[in-house]
């Protein structure tokens, strides 16, 4: 399993990629500019990510800009829904608009921070390809 991580946090960035490192490669971004280059870079070189977690309050363009283009960037491919990245929003807001927002541009999950171990777990075991997990 291809993932990335995407959080501009340090030490939050650390734990998901200790936690995750052991289901596949794990490759990170640091700011919304790297995350949407990172996963258009996977589909040119047509390894692409099969789990992307997205910090919705990063630098240079913000979790939902970043979802936008990895969803467009999905249909110029023709991934379906079936096929398309899973991709998990990280937030410390859990306001309803910033939540609903986050459905509405097509993510599939929403963890509030701090991520634990088992909050992952618990939202990673939803998706068929996780089984593993």
């Amino acid at each position: 399993m291809k993932i990335l991580v995407c959080e501009d946090n340090f030490v939050d960035r650390k734990i998901l990629c200790n936690f995750l490192q052991q289901y596949g490669t794990v490759d990170v971004a640091a700011n919304g500019r790297e995350a949407a280059e990172a996963f258009e870079g996977g589909i040119t070189e047509q390894e692409r990510y099969h789990l992307v977690l997205l910090d919705i309050n990063m630098p240079e363009m913000n979790g939902h800009e970043v979802l936008k283009a990895i969803r467009n960037l999905e249909k110029e491919i023709g991934a379906v829904s079936s096929s398309h990245a899973v991709v998990i929003m990280t937030t410390s807001a859990e306001d309803p608009v910033t939540i609903l927002r986050s459905f509405r541009e097509q993510c599939d999950g929403y963890i509030k921070k701090p991520v634990t171990k088992e909050k992952l777990k618990t939202e990673l075991a939803k998706y068929k390809c996780f089984n593993t997990i």
